[in-house]
């Protein structure tokens, strides 16, 4: 798991098709909420990564309220997406 993040990230940002740009930024903030420790990698070493790819995207049409607002889970648990967001 830890060799296919950095392979999914290197296809970020999704920016031509809105409809997968969705799914995908969805999907995304889900495994970071599920799996935040594999996503961010040793010594957080793909956070500049996705701070990069979540902040071209969030205030696009390219993500969805969910993304926005952290709306898969426990709000707690969504300090990545907020810290973009607070930019």
């Amino acid at each position: 798991m830890n060799q296919l993040v950095p392979v999914f990230l290197s296809y970020l940002p999704v920016s031509e098709d809105e409809v997968e740009a969705q799914v995908t930024y969805d999907n995304l903030t889900i495994f970071i909420e599920q799996h935040s420790s594999v996503v961010l990698g040793n010594n957080f070493q793909n956070l500049p990564q996705l701070l990069n790819i979540l902040g071209t995207a969030i205030n696009t049409n390219m993500v969805t309220e969910n993304v926005r607002f952290c709306a898969h889970s426990d709000p707690r648990q969504h300090v990545l997406v907020d810290m973009i967001v607070s930019c």
